[in-house]
């Protein structure tokens, strides 16, 4: 369904999406898929009503008008619709014939859509295709259908079910306007009456689609998965002859994820430095931050716009001002943002990927996307559930949202989101638009390169270090230039490279573009000094072999005597040779033939011979007796064993004489073989010096080539700026043509319009009278009639509230019973997940009280031990010192007593001890 209603065949695209989606693709803690979530961005609302040339509407639209039912919804060919045929292209690839209709209509099916559902979602779109065929004709200060319109509207009326077809007809031409003294009745003139038709389609659609994504993700989003992958596919960047609001929504995404992928890849390829220990203060990317900031900060152009848009007399002209003064008071500013004073209606807006043009006309009312609120009372009046569902309720106290502040705000959602991901991005580029194999075109692929952003790396990969290579690969490159070592150091030192434009890190060497090219060239002069060194030997070489073969011309006569001299030697000598071989050879055949034949004769005889003893033997068996009988035998198995060695002897001689004959053929191969491997040896040196001398030849012919190469690219790269800058030339002389021709077009309008004001003026004049005597019947009937239509607008309402809130109330029930269900399992989870925490809890508290009493045991214990020792210690010292004071006291007295009695005695330690004991005790 998200294709069908979604997506629609553009210039490039049989299948293009008008819509940016995030999908949140959902997975449980095991890693297995269990659903996704889809959140939309900005559903291309133009394309609901009108295509450019080549392009098609949205592709349900199509599918619909070929479908087998579509009598039904009292539809017909495409090519009977305003809006379908606006394009001149009907037939495409895809989403194109009723069984891709009975297919979506199955898929809606799947997502669980009722039939009766199902019929409102293509009463919806055969509604719009009806109400876009009616069209609007001036009528005095106002405007009326057309003749033949009323019925493309009685079609609409029945496609969405509305009670009063009349009321809405009054609605397409007229407007409510509440005052201090009431509501009052307005004329809308044709344009304002189309604008509202167009209104009521784009947004009754996007409303249907947001509804069938909202089916999707109740379908899909199960909302348990703990773990999630992101999928962002959302417009390109867009630049079209005429580029309005919308694009500038379109960029704005495109611009802010340009700056998390320029902060992301800088920060990765700054990090990566770091690692290697390469100093990068100095390094500065692109940045695009105050491109960002001048559109969507506060006094921005988001904000400008919002402002224009709530006061009551704003326009796009004093927009335009307002965004000139703020941007151009700002020097921040002023590398992103361009005013051509000769372009009244248009702001130029300098991108990552290029400069776009913006035409004002038109933005606040596409920033508004304001909807009558009777459109919306109309539409809530349907008797079909569904298309009455899908616009609010008219809430005038609600604080209004304009398109560009929510789309701002789901931008900052999303970066916020993209930015707490680890992302990778996917760049899809086509070749060409004709959409036929084998075909490049470099102009659309380079304008494709830089929309997403391929050149922008380029350009921040050229502010860092683009150029990284390993230390081994480094050196065995460009070791040639380097005399004094081959280390990654010594070579940059010796290209005299500023070491700010290389610095060698922990594994590799980081160069700038520039000192890879000096690097390059440095390396192709050594290349050169060598190959001239090498040329140089290599001629002088060549010098040598001439003077040598032109004095061998000089002394050929001579030369071809002794040669002649020395063949006939030498061939004598091999017929010698080869005679005295022959006869050696044919001596010991005969020899050899000799002894064969005396052998055979020998064993021919021997063999006879034991042929005539097995004959006798046999003739006098019978009167042998048993002993001689063993003595034959026994002489016979000795003739046996004789035979036996006779043969082995001869297999050994024979297998002897061929050994030999082997090893005479191997000498003769050997010798054959040196002679051919010191042949090969001369031939390969001179192979080798003739290679040698192809291979510099080569390497000069080569770079002669790359030289060539280099300045029909440099000429290739000229052509290529002339073809740009002329076609940016016809660009701009065919956009100069157009503005001129609508400033013309526009002129004539204009007059057409004074002229067609003062014939309404003047006709006002002449009925003024007339009027103003019937002013009064006439608002007396007008305010009957709307009494009259406010009375079946509230009775209808209050019924359709009823039904509603009977529908409503059914749901619920539905819903109770579902969410009764789940609470009474969630409570039931939940207790037990109660009981088992306070289980843990109680066990936990336990064994914690019984950690405290333990520590408090063994902290007690501590207490008394260290209070113990040191009441020992105390005791101990108090009797210590008594022992000391209770000594000398004794000590004393007992001298005491002996000077009384006038008698000295000596007594022994022991003694003194043991009276102070006694004493003490």
């Amino acid at each position: 369904p998200l294709e069908a209603f979604g997506n629609a065949k553009t210039v490039r695209n049989d299948n293009s999406s008008r819509f940016g989606k995030w999908m949140k693709v959902q997975f449980d803690d095991l890693g297995f898929l269990v659903g996704a979530h889809i959140t939309k961005y900005l559903l291309e609302k133009s394309r609901i009503v009108t295509a450019q040339q080549g392009e098609r509407i949205y592709h349900s639209f199509y599918i619909l008008c070929r479908a087998n039912e579509r009598s039904t919804w009292g539809i017909s060919t495409d090519t009977d619709y305003v809006s379908a045929k606006a394009g001149n292209v009907s037939d495409n690839k895809e989403f194109n014939t009723a069984e891709e209709f009975t297919e979506v209509a199955g898929s809606f099916k799947q997502l669980g859509v009722s039939d009766d559902y199902l019929d409102s979602i293509w009463r919806v779109c055969a509604g719009i295709l009806n109400l876009e065929n009616a069209d609007f004709e001036a009528d005095g200060e106002g405007s009326k259908l057309k003749g033949g319109s009323e019925a493309w509207v009685d079609k609409f009326v029945t496609n969405w079910n509305l009670p009063d077809g009349g009321l809405f007809k009054n609605e397409l031409v007229t407007t409510t306007i509440e005052t201090r003294d009431g509501p009052v009745t307005k004329l809308l003139n044709m344009s304002k009456a189309k604008d509202g038709r167009s209104a009521l389609t784009k947004t009754v659609y996007d409303s249907e689609f947001a509804w069938i994504i909202d089916q999707c993700n109740e379908m899909l989003n199960v909302g348990g998965g703990s773990r999630w992958v992101g999928l962002l596919d959302i417009f390109g960047f867009e630049d079209f002859d005429v580029n309005s609001f919308e694009q500038l929504c379109i960029n704005l995404a495109n611009e802010s994820l340009q700056n998390h992928y320029n902060k992301y890849i800088f920060e990765k390829d700054m990090d990566e430095c770091r690692a290697e220990g390469i100093d990068v203060t100095a390094v500065e990317f692109p940045d695009n931050g105050p491109c960002l900031r001048m559109i969507t900060a506060k006094g921005g152009i988001f904000s400008l716009l919002d402002e224009e848009c709530a006061l009551g007399q704003g326009s796009d002209e004093g927009f335009l001002g307002k965004i000139v003064d703020y941007c151009g008071a700002n020097k921040q500013y002023e590398p992103f943002f361009t005013k051509n004073r000769l372009a009244k209606t248009s702001f130029i807006v300098h991108h990552y990927a290029g400069s776009v043009s913006y035409e004002i006309e038109g933005f606040l009312d596409k920033n508004r996307d304001t909807l009558k609120p009777a459109y919306k009372l109309i539409t809530r009046s349907s008797n079909s559930p569904f298309i009455a569902a899908l616009l609010p309720e008219p809430d005038e106290s609600a604080k209004k949202i304009t398109v560009g502040g929510f789309f701002k705000t789901q931008v900052g959602d999303l970066m916020e989101l993209i930015n707490s991901t680890n992302p990778h991005w996917i760049r899809c580029v086509k070749p060409h638009p004709c959409k036929k194999p084998l075909t490049f075109h470099g102009i659309n692929t380079m304008a494709q390169l830089a929309s997403s952003g391929v050149l922008g790396t380029v350009k921040i990969r050229k502010a860092g270090f683009p150029v990284r290579i390993p230390f081994e690969a480094f050196s065995e490159k460009y070791s040639i230039i380097s005399s004094s070592g081959s280390d990654p150091a010594s070579i940059i030192a010796a290209s005299g490279i500023d070491p700010k434009m290389a610095q060698v890190g922990k594994t590799r060497v980081f160069l700038k573009s520039d000192a890879y090219v000096d690097l390059e060239k440095c390396k192709k002069a050594r290349l050169e000094l060598y190959n001239a060194t090498v040329l140089a030997y290599s001629r002088a070489y060549l010098a040598i072999i001439g003077i040598k073969t032109r004095v061998n011309d000089k002394l050929g006569s001579v030369v071809d005597i002794m040669r002649k001299e020395v063949r006939e030697k030498l061939k004598a000598e091999r017929e010698r040779i080869q005679r005295e071989a022959k006869e050696k050879a044919e001596a010991e055949a005969k020899a050899k033939a000799a002894a064969a034949e005396a052998e055979r004769k020998a064993l021919e005889d021997m063999k006879e011979s034991l042929d005539q003893i097995h004959l006798d033997c046999d003739a006098a068996g019978k009167k042998i007796v048993s002993d001689e009988d063993k003595a034959w035998r026994a002489m016979l198995e000795e003739f046996e064993l004789m035979k036996d060695l006779i043969i082995e002897e001869t297999q050994e001689r024979e297998e002897r004489e061929k050994k030999e004959r082997e090893e005479k053929i191997a000498r003769q191969v050997a010798q054959r073989d040196d002679s051919a491997i010191m042949i090969q040896k001369n031939i390969r040196g001179w192979l080798c010096r003739v290679r040698l001398l192809l291979e510099f030849t080569e390497r000069s012919r080569a770079a002669t080539e790359f030289d060539a190469d280099a300045r029909m690219f440099h000429q290739h790269m000229i052509m290529m700026n002339m073809d740009k800058a002329r076609v940016e030339m016809e660009q701009a002389s065919a956009k100069a043509f157009r503005q001129r021709r609508n400033a013309e077009e526009r002129a004539k309008q204009w007059k057409a319009n004074e002229d067609r004001r003062a014939a309404q003026l003047k006709a006002v004049a002449d009925r003024k009278m007339e009027r103003f005597m019937d002013e009064r019947k006439r608002d007396e009937e007008v305010t009957e009639q709307a009494m009259h239509q406010a009375y079946k607008i509230r009775l209808a309402k209050q019924e359709k509230e009823v039904a509603l809130k009977r529908a409503r109330q059914a749901e619920n029930r539905g819903k109770r019973g579902r969410f009764d269900s789940i609470m009474s399992e969630n409570h039931a989870a939940r207790e037990r997940r109660q009981a088992e925490t306070a289980e843990y809890v109680a066990r936990r508290q336990e064994r914690d009280a019984l950690t405290l009493q333990s520590y408090d045991d063994i902290a007690r214990s501590a207490r008394l031990s260290h209070a113990s020792q040191q009441a020992q210690k105390r005791r101990y010292a108090r009797g210590q010192a008594a022992f000391d004071h209770k000594e000398e006291i004794d000590r004393e007295l007992s001298e005491t007593q002996l000077k009384a009695q006038g008698v000295t005695i000596h007594d022994s330690p022991l003694d003194l001890l043991r009276q102070s004991s006694h004493i003490s005790s």
